[in-house]
Parts: C-alpha cells; structure tokens; sequence
C-alpha cells in the first residue's frame, strides 16, 4: 500500500501557511527594526541586543517551516510480505524504516498522537507490538484515511483493531 504526500495546505494542519504568514512579516519588520536601531539614538546599546532577539524569532520561523514541509511532504509505503509487516515512511528529513513479525503484532488502530490543534487530537496509525513500543505513524492524515488503512491492515494480518 502507497500512501502519497498529504500535501502542503490540507497535510499540515495549518502549520506550513502559519510559517509563511510567521516568516513573511519577519522578512517585512527585520529589515525596519534594523534600520530604525542603527539610525537611531541608543544605536550603542541595542546594536547586538535586536538582532539577538530577531534571529531567534528568525530560526522558530524557519524550525515551523521546516516541519510544515516534512509534515506535507511525507509519504509511506506498507507492506506484509514473508510474515513480517513492513513500513517505510519518507520525508525531507531522510527515510525510517521498520519491521515487525507479524505474529507478533498485537493491535493496529489510529489513535491519539500526542499532539492537538484547537483542542482536537491529532490522530496516527499506531501498531503495538509484544517487545516493542508502540509506533505511531502518518499523523496529520484524516481521521478516514487513518481508520481506513488500520482496518485494512487489521483484517490482512487478522489482529485486533480498537477504535481510538
């Protein structure tokens, strides 16, 4: 099973418009503050202060950005072959590949990741595994998509799928 990139708008949650809108206005007010602390009185104290404080704003700008695109970017191929399951999820930050037994496959389902937006949980496929902890993958997907795939997955390896 191919599961293609989310894309950049609908894949992100609002993340990688947020980092445009976020980066935008820095690249729109740096270079007037800048301007503004040079040409001005008090140039002496504020001259290493500002631009301190702006390069920070500057790298969580770029830090959200980059996580709207491995978000939007990623995709994941899963397969059962042999009696193992495997995954193989690619994003911009290189690829993670794991394998389970599939004997040893306990229960796949989508569940909460951890993370919510406006109060809502984020849901991930998650597989649990005897001798391992769970893993969580494709956060971000609809919550159809993610149910989907687990009782697809479920029914293939005949385990047990738990709604989340």
């Amino acid at each position: 099973m191919n599961v293609p990139p989310a894309g950049l708008w609908r894949g992100t949650q609002g993340l990688f418009p947020f980092a445009i809108v976020w980066n935008g206005f820095m690249a729109v007010f740096t270079p007037f503050m800048l301007t503004a602390i040079f040409n001005g009185k008090g140039a002496d104290q504020a001259a290493w202060i500002v631009p301190a404080l702006l390069s920070l704003f500057w790298l969580v700008g770029i830090g959200i950005l980059l996580g709207g695109l491995n978000m939007g970017r990623r995709r994941a191929a899963i397969a059962v072959t042999g009696g193992t399951l495997m995954v193989i999820q690619t994003g911009i930050f290189g690829s993670k590949q794991r394998e389970w037994p599939v004997a040893k496959i306990k229960r796949i389902c989508a569940g909460p990741s951890g993370m919510e937006v406006n109060d809502k949980p984020i849901l991930e496929l998650q597989i649990y595994a005897d001798g391992s902890a769970r893993c969580g993958l494709l956060a971000g997907r609809t919550d159809e998509e993610l149910r989907w795939i687990a009782s697809e997955l479920s029914a293939v390896l005949s385990v047990a799928e738990l709604p989340a």
